[in-house]
């Protein structure tokens, strides 16, 4: 088997090809590394997000109108920091641990089950461990795993309140392209399984329902780093991960047990020896170059004979070195003991599966490696179960590989179990895969040479955003309503966004907190909830982007500089550009280039472009919205006219000559053919209702046929040509 050694997001952004929408589940989450590096890489922007970041703001808002993006993270691990519109869910009711990303494109979906959170640890300062699958919309195994995912988002859809609609447009698009379900809609098991925690039992006895029945396993093998807060406590006998593979396993198979080594010897601590007297039983470090590098290797000596060194390799095969040559790199100060090896795992549990296997194998993965001859730490992060069998005499390998640790709470129990919601991808591989092979830097301890440690957590207050249980912003209405949890307490509390005080109160609230007149900052989509020495951040949920207005005060630009940006006569940014303060009289920039004011040529080529922008075929539906109903689109010029119209004579434009105006962009709106599909049906009802509102509102501006000679043929023609 051939691992490909990538960063996570290297395997995210692989395709040249748009994305359409994306589902992130996480533990942990970083909105900062989130936004400025994975959101920035999968839609493609192209601002600086630190060195631009007013225009980097601006960019990410219309790619999220376009694009629905919706987060699940753990409420307890969630940093600060959020600005963009994304939705956030904070799942607060079990520790939410499952580490997945679905990426839908046009032609495939890309599928990231892995170890690593959502922050730069997760993807690139730990050693984590992904699988990431190409899966085809019209391919049938294909379909029946993205079946399986959209099962497990449909769950995540319990997590999300009122008003986080998100989630629901991205299983929508999903479905779209999955067409019904179909009989041969299913996993081939050869392939690839996905398993959650949340339904079919504990995910070891998943796992070990894949292995074909009656295989003689010979070979288990567990990766994780054991950092989990459910493994503070003992893990002994059966009730432990080693102790219930008893359960499956024969006393000759081999167990492998991968952990964290915290203080590998990067560099000799100690003055050099000059006798070469090793303390049997320890890890040693002899240090050498090859390559022009540095290499470190680990090494546990085993006897002393009068010419040689006997020894246990890191591969835990023994091996002889010339003793006058070890001697040497002895007083040279390249060859030492290691300092006492900080591992954590489970000393109890490991102890009890030696009492029933005859194969314990111990691996250490040095959490500080040389990399160019300069230290860097990256610690284990990675999650694995491998089990290798014997099949018609040749070797298969089963990987689960995603965010469960070797803990109860994770293998061991399912969520309605109170155990953690977890998710594996599961595949087999032909040959017999060890540890090594996935991570060749693992260092083989024999018995004895190490005395593993387990992690204590202290236990945590209940998170005070847990008080919270949403706060949907309208942009529509200009409406924040922050719903308060049942049950919670409170005292000397209060709510802030951007520094201004929402509400205050000394007693526990409870119920509904409206809001009015709230505008959502491009600097924030969280508010902050104090109370007295503590606070906490709180995700804003938009319940539709893209009503979002495009400044704070949604009135940045004017009737003409709609129908330009419409039009296509000038971009976003120079505009922006133009009209930002200190850059002069953009008025009088405009009217030098573009003449003063605007005439019926450019709403009429207004229009046509947006009409031959809704007439695309492959255009998704939340950039027709976008062109139909954004804050740049055709409501918004429609709504400028109709309010310039009503206003009266001096604003300069008249009833009668946006009626025109008004009847032009139904007739070429009517001319649109959006072609078959489910796609094209979404996209004519949201084209229906605008038109239903754009009809009503020329009926309020239609002449009277009797208020001119010309006025009768002009109503006729526009009846006829719209029928």
């Amino acid at each position: 088997m051939t691992l490909e050694l990538s960063r996570p997001l290297e395997r995210l952004a692989s395709d040249p090809a748009p994305c359409r929408a994306a589902v992130f589940l996480t533990y942990a989450f970083d909105p900062v590394f989130f936004e400025q590096h994975v959101l920035r890489t999968v839609l493609q922007l192209l601002t600086d997000p630190v060195e631009q970041a007013a225009r980097f703001g601006e960019e990410l808002l219309a790619a999220l109108q376009q694009v629905p993006v919706a987060v699940f993270a753990d409420a307890g691990v969630c940093q600060a920091g959020r600005r963009a519109p994304y939705d956030l869910v904070h799942v607060r009711d079990r520790v939410f641990h499952p580490k997945l990303a679905i990426l839908l494109f046009d032609e495939v979906a890309r599928l990231h089950v892995g170890s690593g959170n959502l922050t730069a640890a997760g993807y690139g300062g730990n050693v984590e461990l992904f699988s990431t699958l190409e899966l085809r919309y019209d391919r049938v195994d294909d379909r029946g795993l993205l079946r399986e995912v959209d099962r497990e988002l449909a769950r995540m859809a319990r997590d999300a309140p009122t008003g986080a609609g998100q989630l629901h447009l991205v299983r929508d698009e999903l479905r779209r392209r999955l067409g019904s379900p179909r009989a041969d809609d299913v996993v081939d098991a050869t392939r690839w399984r996905l398993l959650s925690s949340a339904h079919g039992g504990p995910l070891l006895h998943q796992v070990f329902a894949l292995v074909p029945v009656g295989a003689s396993i010979t070979r288990v093998g567990l990766l994780a780093p054991f950092w989990e807060l459910d493994d503070a406590d003992a893990m002994a006998g059966t009730d432990s991960i080693l102790g219930a593979l008893a359960e499956h396993l024969d006393p000759t198979v081999v167990i492998d047990v991968g952990v964290l080594w915290d203080n590998p010897p990067i560099e000799r601590h100690a003055p050099p020896s000059a006798a070469l007297e090793p303390d049997f039983g320890k890890l040693w470090a002899w240090q050498y170059e090859e390559d022009d590098k540095t290499v470190i290797e680990i090494l546990t000596p085993t006897k002393l004979s009068g010419a040689q060194l006997h020894y246990v390799d890191a591969r835990g095969a023994s091996r002889r070195y010339d003793r006058e040559v070890s001697e040497t790199a002895l007083r040279e100060g390249r060859l030492w003991p290691a300092p006492d090896p900080i591992v954590f795992a489970p000393q109890a549990a490991i102890d009890a599966a030696r009492a029933i296997f005859g194969d314990v194998r111990l691996w250490l993965h040095p959490a500080i490696q040389l990399e160019d001859d300069s230290p860097r730490r990256r610690p284990l992060h990675a999650k694995l179960v491998s089990i290798t069998w014997l099949e018609a005499g040749r070797s298969k390998t089963l990987l689960a590989i995603g965010s469960p640790n070797a803990s109860r709470t994770a293998l061991l129990r399912t969520v309605g179990q109170g155990g953690n919601d977890e998710i594996l991808i599961a595949f087999v591989v032909d040959g017999a895969v060890t540890l090594t092979d996935i991570l060749p830097e693992l260092v083989f301890a024999p018995p004895g040479t190490v005395q593993t440690r387990e992690r204590l957590f202290p236990v945590g207050e209940t998170p005070l955003g847990d008080a919270v249980e949403s706060a949907i912003h309208d942009p529509a209405r200009r409406e924040l309503c922050v719903r308060w949890r049942d049950g919670s307490a409170l005292r000397d509390w209060s709510l802030t966004y951007l520094g201004r005080e929402l509400a205050v109160g000394t007693e526990t609230p409870n119920g509904l907190l409206s809001i009015a007149d709230f505008v959502l900052n491009p600097a924030s989509c969280e508010l902050v909830l104090a109370s007295r020495d503590r606070s906490a951040n709180v995700p804003i949920l938009v319940t539709d982007l893209v009503a979002l207005p495009l400044e704070p005060d949604g009135h940045a630009f004017d009737l003409r500089d709609l129908l330009l940006l419409m039009g296509r006569r000038i971009g976003r940014e120079k505009l922006g550009e133009i009209r930002s303060p200190g850059r002069g009289d953009p008025d009088a920039v405009l009217d030098a280039v573009f003449g003063e004011g605007f005439e019926p040529t450019d709403v009429f080529r207004a229009w046509w472009n947006l009409a031959d922008d809704l007439a695309q075929t492959d255009l998704p539906l939340g950039a027709f919205r976008v062109r139909l109903e954004g804050a740049l689109g055709a409501s918004a010029v429609w709504r400028r006219m109709v309010e310039l119209a009503r206003a009266g004579p001096d604003p300069g434009l008249a009833p009668t000559e946006a009626w025109f105006y008004g009847v032009e962009l139904r007739r070429a709106l009517a001319a649109i053919n959006l072609g078959a599909g489910a796609l094209a049906d979404s996209k004519r009802e949201r084209l229906r209702q605008f038109q239903a509102a754009l009809t009503g509102d020329l009926e309020t501006l239609s002449p009277a046929p009797d208020s001119g000679p010309w006025i009768a043929p002009i109503l006729q023609f526009y009846r006829e040509g719209t029928r």
